[in-house]
């Protein structure tokens, strides 16, 4: 790949691959709207935005930098099926018994806990250890952390009182 330069935003609307390239961007935004493959050394001094999954083959490191994650607040009782982004989820329980449609995306983690509740409940199917269950939130402040293992969400931890059976 031959040495180029580029000063302002740069836009791809198609598959970019920049094998073994040092791309650096002090300045520019990079905005990627189907594929981009990089297998060499990448620095950006700026923000990186991605809208959709990143997939690192081999080490990530952010260094000095944030990692921003989906965080979403639901309306009142509406239906919780979790998408591939998201990293928090706070439920508004005011009425009835909701189950959460549990999509699975391999290695996610999720956090879910009841912001506000006047009535009702969440439950949300996963496994813990060897036994399949439920963890049900009914009460402010509840809430389970959750990983996508081997296709399985699994229960990492309870918050404030919520349970499993």
């Amino acid at each position: 790949m031959a040495a180029a330069q580029h000063k302002g935003d740069l836009t791809f609307t198609g598959a970019v691959d920049l094998s073994d390239a040092t791309v650096t961007m002090p300045t520019a935004a990079l905005t990627d709207e189907d594929n981009v493959v990089w297998t060499g050394t990448h620095e950006f001094d700026s923000t990186v935005a991605f809208d959709g999954a990143v997939d690192a083959d081999s080490t990530f490191n952010i260094i000095g930098g944030t990692l921003m994650r989906r965080a979403r607040v639901l309306a009142a009782d509406a239906a919780l099926t979790l998408a591939a982004t998201d990293a928090f989820v706070e439920l508004n329980i005011t009425t009835g018994t909701t189950v959460a449609t549990m999509t699975v995306t391999e290695g996610q983690e999720v956090t879910v806990s009841a912001g506000v509740r006047s009535g009702g409940s969440y439950t949300l199917a996963c496994t813990r250890g060897a036994t399949a269950g439920n963890v049900t939130l009914d009460a402010v402040g509840e809430g389970a952390t959750l990983v996508c293992l081997s296709g399985v969400w699994r229960l990492q931890m309870l918050h404030g009182g919520a349970t499993f059976a």
